[in-house]
């Protein structure tokens, strides 16, 4: 996205004012640690000999491991939305299901949680005007216009796309008018050869301007004070205050990695130990030549003492060291980003997620919490903006977030079962809470389970 450029035409052209240029270079650098590979960190070099020889180091990408882990805790396949009213629920369910919103969600979440800011514009798009599509927007393409405090009132928002054949960068502009409406700009452009932009004429299918009744953008951030930047009404990333905990971690994995190939076995022999003559008079290879750990240190050294040798000049590999060191550094990762001091474990050569129950962890839950209530206010600004396109009813969305990492179900169980023993909690109602079957079965199983409860052996005849 051609960020300047964009900047060139809304702060000259259109005279807006606008977030200061260096927090989008700031964007950058945390894009570049979600990528994984940041140049100035990882690509280095090092002296051999008089030789200067460029090195890469190995990267685990944690930026990118923390933002799907929040992104899968916020919002995953268990979460839904309810209403206040039926019908005009089932309409906006169908809308959302039609732009496959569950799974945006959670894509764009990763996003905002890896940038610091991520958007859903919501617009009309079908012949009839009454069916809302909505576009999910990263932290670089959102461009604040006025906004009060942390709330934006006014902001622009980029996409880029293919028209006729040509690259093009398209603006969808949302002013709030006095009278707490909003009109909505959509501009289009051209990407010339050099880079540059030219505006050109909007597609038929699209509407250059038209006015909405309400709000028809919600912007959502971690929810964390942006220390970054004062007054900049954007978020920052979840990592923006963990960049040299992300360079410990990738140093001790390169060094283990590093380790770990110096630590291979090698052994230096003389020429004549690899070589003998044959009767032929030609040299046989004593040696496989593929043999890696095998090295010719040639007839220089065949002369050392006058005799043959094998020397072993393998490197001891220092596992535990880089592994514990490792770990530490993983487990500080965790507890900064808000995740608690034991998200992800070191084990045989990879990151896995730890699965310990997120009540037992209190600084994960209340850190869980506070970013949901940012991304449920989002949520319910998309769908009430999306019946307000369709024409039904206004009915309050309810996002229902997934209850089952917060509680130990198999615990709940156990202690659940403990009391239908003791005759102190119905059956059927074990059977619906911690089994999945609907009411009307559960009883049924229950009734059924009573009539073949066997007789007594010791009972008096």
């Amino acid at each position: 996205m051609r960020i300047l450029t964009i900047f060139d035409y809304l702060k000259k052209e259109r005279e807006f004012n606008l977030v200061d240029a260096a927090y989008y270079r700031q964007i950058d650098v945390w894009k570049s640690w979600y990528r994984g590979k940041v140049r100035a960190f990882h690509n280095y070099s090092i002296v051999n000999g008089g030789t200067r020889l460029r090195r890469t180091r190995a990267s685990l990408n944690m930026a990118k491991q923390g933002c799907e882990y929040w992104a899968n805790l916020l919002w995953n396949g268990d979460c839904s939305i309810t209403f206040d009213g039926e019908q005009s629920g089932t309409f906006t369910n169908e809308i959302l299901e039609r732009n496959n919103f569950k799974t945006n969600v959670n894509r764009l979440t990763e996003q905002a949680f890896a940038l610091g800011t991520g958007a859903f514009v919501i617009y009309a798009d079908s012949d009839d005007g009454r069916e809302a599509a909505i576009d999910y927007i990263p932290a670089d393409c959102i461009f604040p216009l006025a906004w009060v405090g942390d709330e934006i009132t006014d902001c622009a928002f980029a996409g880029s796309g293919v028209l006729d054949g040509k690259s093009i960068i398209y603006l969808m502009i949302h002013t709030q008018e006095p009278d707490g409406s909003y009109l909505i700009e959509n501009v289009y452009f051209e990407v010339n050869k050099g880079g540059g932009l030219s505006k050109i004429q909007t597609p038929d299918n699209v509407k250059s301007e038209y006015t909405a009744i309400t709000k028809r953008f919600y912007v959502f951030s971690p929810n964390i004070v942006n220390n970054v930047y004062d007054g900049v009404p954007l978020g920052v990333s979840v990592y923006a205050n963990s960049i040299d905990v992300l360079k410990s971690i990738d140093l001790a994995y390169d060094g283990a990695k590093t380790a770990m190939e110096l630590g291979r076995p090698r052994i230096g022999v003389s020429t004549n130990m690899t070589k003998f003559e044959a009767d032929s008079g030609q040299f046989v290879q004593r040696f496989d030549p593929n043999d890696i750990a095998v090295y010719d240190l040639g007839d220089t050294q065949a002369q050392k003492d006058g005799k043959p040798f094998v020397e072993d000049m393998s490197t001891p590999y220092r596992a535990g060291e880089f592994e514990q060191s490792l770990q530490t550094q993983l487990n500080i990762y965790s507890q900064s980003i808000g995740l608690g001091d034991k998200a992800f474990k070191w084990e045989t050569a990879s990151v896995a997620t730890a699965t310990q129950i997120v009540s037992e962890n209190s600084s994960m839950l209340r850190a869980m919490e506070k970013h949901q209530m940012s991304l449920a206010d989002a949520i319910k600004g998309v769908c009430a903006a999306v019946q307000e396109i369709g024409g039904v009813a206004f009915s309050e969305a309810i996002p229902l977030f997934d209850d089952s990492i917060t509680r130990n179900k198999e615990a709940e169980s156990l202690e659940a079962w403990s009391w239908v023993l003791a005759g102190k909690y119905p059956f059927w109602r074990y059977l619906v809470n911690y089994k999945g079957y609907d009411e009307a079965e559960a009883r049924e199983i229950e009734a059924e389970a009573a009539l073949n409860v066997p007789d007594d052996p010791f009972a008096e005849a």
